[in-house]
């Protein structure tokens, strides 16, 4: 496709879908064009619009930059630790969240 993939395509060739557990919440811009996958995997989604939407996604790109600053997840790690790379993620991601409010 030459650099040019519909969110469609990139939410199910990255395997995103079969991540989600009942009653996620997914984010995503307006124009998403993804809602009945989603409802089938009994998942909700969240378009936010205008002064919300800004709010939200700024909290969000803040979010991902203090996730940045752990130097855990700049590094290539061995194919070992596959198996807990998912653990260590949440850990890290909760204490950003629970140091940032």
């Amino acid at each position: 496709m030459g650099g040019m993939a519909s969110d469609k395509q990139i939410c199910v060739e990255s395997g995103f879908l079969n991540l989600l557990d009942l009653y996620d919440l997914v984010m995503a811009n307006r124009g998403f064009a993804f809602k009945e996958e989603l409802l089938i995997r009994r998942t909700r989604l969240d378009i936010p619009l205008g002064a919300r939407a800004r709010s939200k996604w700024i909290h969000v790109d803040e979010t991902i930059n203090r996730l940045k600053m752990f130097k855990m997840l700049k590094e290539t790690h061995p194919i070992t630790l596959l198996p807990t790379i998912d653990d260590s993620i949440n850990v890290i991601t909760a204490l950003v969240l629970y140091f940032h409010h």
